[in-house]
C-alpha cells in the first residue's frame, strides 16, 4: 500500500453494531485507529489518509476491544475520529488485545489497497512443489 487509502465499516443486518478499525505497519506498530465517525455513518468507523508505501495490516474489532503492546494500550480512545498511537504502549508492537466485545459479522469497504503479488521465483517454487505432489500421487496409484 502507498498513497491514498481508506477503510470503512458498513452497517447491515446481523453485523456488529459498533466496530473499531486499527492500522498497523509491517513491524506491528500502530499507525492509526478509529472508532465512531471520521466520515462513517452512526457508530461505524473509517480510516482514511495518505500513507507511505509499505505493508500494512488492518484489524477490526467490536467496541472496547483494544490493541495492546508490552507497554500497555497502543491507542488512547479519542472518538469520534481518527487518532494515532498515543497510548502508553504506542511505541511498541502489537502483542494482544484487551477489553470486551463479542464476535460477529463485519463488512468493510477498502479503497486504495493493493494486494501483494508473488515474485516469479516464488511462483516457480510453488509450481515445482505442486508438480512433485502430482507425480508422487501418480506413482502410488
Amino acid at each position: 500500500m502507498g498513497g491514498s487509502f481508506s477503510a470503512q465499516t458498513i452497517p447491515g443486518s446481523g453485523r456488529i453494531l459498533d466496530p473499531q478499525l486499527f492500522l498497523f505497519d509491517a513491524a506491528g506498530l500502530g499507525v492509526v485507529a478509529t472508532d465512531d465517525g471520521n466520515g462513517a455513518p452512526g457508530l461505524q468507523s473509517r480510516i482514511a489518509g495518505n500513507f507511505a508505501a509499505g505493508t500494512y495490516y488492518l484489524a477490526i474489532s467490536a467496541f472496547n476491544n483494544n490493541a495492546l503492546s508490552a507497554g500497555g494500550t497502543i491507542f488512547n480512545d479519542a472518538f469520534p475520529g481518527q487518532f494515532g498511537p498515543t497510548g502508553l504502549g504506542g511505541a511498541q508492537p502489537l502483542s494482544g488485545w484487551s477489553g470486551g466485545g463479542t464476535g460477529g459479522l463485519y463488512e468493510i469497504n477498502l479503497e486504495g489497497a493493493v494486494g501483494s503479488v508473488p515474485e516469479p521465483g516464488t511462483l516457480l517454487l510453488l509450481g515445482s512443489g505442486i508438480s512433485a505432489i502430482v507425480v508422487r500421487r501418480r506413482r502410488r496409484a
